[in-house]
């Protein structure tokens, strides 16, 4: 909307039933796991928290797709006042939602150890030597 540029609205718009299912998919994931694993308590929160937030992520995609409609519609006429507290506005929703993101995938992971690497016929693991002289 800032840069009127109408290209990018419609791509925006395009990506709306990709991002759609996306979410479809990350809830079918969710709930396949949930039911085959049966997870307790932690876990079950960390899932039950990443449902709620592919829905609001989907939903903020649908937000984003009105103001690229508008846009579009807006393009060629002159606003009435100059976008100023609508692009700042914009910078700091982004940053908010950026930092929630990057806490909750921190927290999340923090649940879990580190994975191991997996072990393979050649891996050097001091258990497994034998000493045959």
């Amino acid at each position: 909307m800032k840069n009127r540029d109408a290209d990018a609205a419609r791509q925006l718009i395009a990506a709306d039933s990709e991002i759609n299912g996306k979410r479809f998919a990350i809830e079918s994931e969710t709930l396949v796991l949930i039911a085959r694993q049966q997870p307790m308590a932690t876990d079950l929160r960390v899932l039950a928290a990443v449902l709620e937030i592919a829905t609001e992520l989907e939903r903020i995609a649908d937000y984003a797709k009105g103001i690229a409609k508008l846009a579009i519609q807006l393009k060629d006429q002159p606003y009435t006042k100059p976008l100023i507290d609508i692009p700042k506005m914009a910078e700091k929703a982004a940053d908010m939602l950026h930092g929630a993101l990057n806490r909750f995938y921190g927290a999340a992971m923090s649940n879990w150890p580190a994975p191991s690497p997996p072990k393979t016929a050649w891996s050097t693991d001091s258990t497994s030597k034998s000493t045959a002289s």
